[in-house]
């Protein structure tokens, strides 16, 4: 893969091809950023824009996602992934990905000290609860989803280089570690495994504005356009001769490319001062407990805890993951939000005493997900080079970089004068 610009240039000559990238969340911005550093002229087609002016608009699911970091699978949500042959992208590529996405980010912050508070971006130990023990030497090779996933970072950890940073387990003293984060009783009785290491925690708000102006300063055009379909000559109407397409339009590739396959999945978030108040204490790490099988008939699944000290101001709470729910009306008093938040003080009961953010204490959205995963592809449409890339599901931030640069380089090899190869060998290539 092409590497990810780190360092901020201004606004550099045009020397290749124009491309008109659609969708103003991450996926779509951070395809742009890639591109603009390459030397493409780029505009940025979007019918909605990050807004953060005040709490009345409603905001980008970009902007409402929790954007912690995850190894692949996240824990937050139903798998973004399904068994192969189905899915566009297998674990492997996602895996891939997300440790592409935890280096830029992790290199942005040692590059950029001035930049990474405007881009919102902090480092934090995030810390995973399981309702079993899992083995000391777990095997990448298990059937079972989440001792393969701690095998698999353990691996990663312990490359040369390590692509993963800060990893501890605490199997041996698993107790001892619950009572010194305040972890309540009646998880204590549960939770029988735990381990730590290091993500990237994203300031949504901060990082969307951040990235909007720097597009602007490297010469990105953007214009505000409801598109209705994706075609050339639906384009030239409007006005637009691109040479190429990135289509990150997440939920809205539903209707712009007709995918049957895109559907939401509705989430929610309590956001609450993360301030030192009475006898709660602020959080300076994340505490997940993923979905994972419910330990009493080892059938269903059992609900997430997920804790996200997003700033010094701000700690997320949640979460809500309730498939083909497309109705934006959670307020607090909706049943699954109490519950949510009932979840979340059983785990860390002194949540009991934070207090809500007062102009926006609770946050919906909607995760774009499809039924065979996160689709980067090439596709040539009524003469149209377009690449997509939508469909991350609750992993948006997780795997930005990734399927950006992934994106990028599809497009770069197609519009190669010398390339004779078809989309579909394109993709091939791609995903061996």
């Amino acid at each position: 893969m092409p590497d990810t610009p780190i360092t901020l240039p201004a606004h550099l000559p045009y020397t290749k091809e124009h491309i008109v990238v659609i969708g103003g969340g991450i996926s779509g911005l951070m395809s742009a950023w890639i591109l603009l550093d390459k030397g493409y002229k780029i505009t940025i087609l979007s019918d909605h824009w990050a807004w953060t002016k005040d709490f009345h608009k409603s905001r980008l699911t970009s902007q409402i996602a929790g954007a912690l970091w995850e190894f692949p699978p996240g824990g937050c949500g139903p798998t973004e992934m399904t068994k192969p042959p189905l899915g566009w992208a297998q674990l492997k590529q996602y895996e891939e990905w997300a440790l592409q996405s935890f280096e830029f980010y992790e290199l942005f912050m040692k590059l950029q000290e001035r930049h990474k508070a405007e881009f919102g971006l902090s480092m934090a130990k995030l810390n995973s609860f399981f309702y079993k023990s899992m083995p000391k030497d777990a095997k990448v090779t298990s059937e079972d989803p989440d001792e393969a996933k701690l095998a698999q970072i353990k691996a990663y950890a312990e490359s040369n280089p390590p692509r993963l940073s800060g990893l501890q387990r605490h199997h041996e003293d698993i107790q001892g570690f619950m009572q010194g984060i305040g972890v309540g009783e009646h998880y204590q009785g549960l939770l029988k495994d735990a381990y730590t290491h290091d993500a990237p925690i994203i300031n949504t708000d901060k990082a969307m504005v951040f990235l909007m102006e720097l597009l602007r300063n490297k010469g990105a055009e953007m214009e505000t356009v409801h598109l209705e379909k994706l075609e050339k000559q639906y384009l030239e109407d409007l006005g637009y001769k691109p040479d190429g397409v990135i289509n990150a339009t997440g939920l809205g590739a539903k209707d712009l490319v007709a995918d049957k396959d895109v559907f939401p999945v509705r989430g929610a978030i309590k956001r609450m001062a993360n301030s030192t108040f009475d006898k709660f204490h602020n959080l300076n790490e994340a505490y997940l407990v993923p979905s994972q099988v419910d330990p009493a008939n080892n059938k269903d699944h059992v609900k997430t805890v997920f804790l996200v000290p997003r700033s010094d101001e701000i700690l997320i709470v949640g979460s809500i993951i309730q498939p083909y729910n497309d109705q934006l009306d959670l307020t607090d008093d909706s049943p699954e939000v109490e519950i949510m938040w009932k979840r979340a003080r059983d785990f860390l009961p002194r949540l009991d005493y934070a207090q809500p953010i007062p102009d926006y204490p609770l946050a919906e959205g909607l995760r774009p997900f499809t039924s065979k995963n996160v689709k980067v592809r090439a596709e040539e449409r009524d003469g149209l080079k377009v690449v997509h890339n939508y469909g991350h599901g609750g992993s948006g931030w997780t795997l930005a970089v990734g399927c950006a640069r992934t994106a990028v380089h599809l497009l770069e090899t197609w519009l190669d004068g010398k390339n004779t190869k078809t989309p579909d060998h394109l993709n091939m290539d791609m995903y061996e």
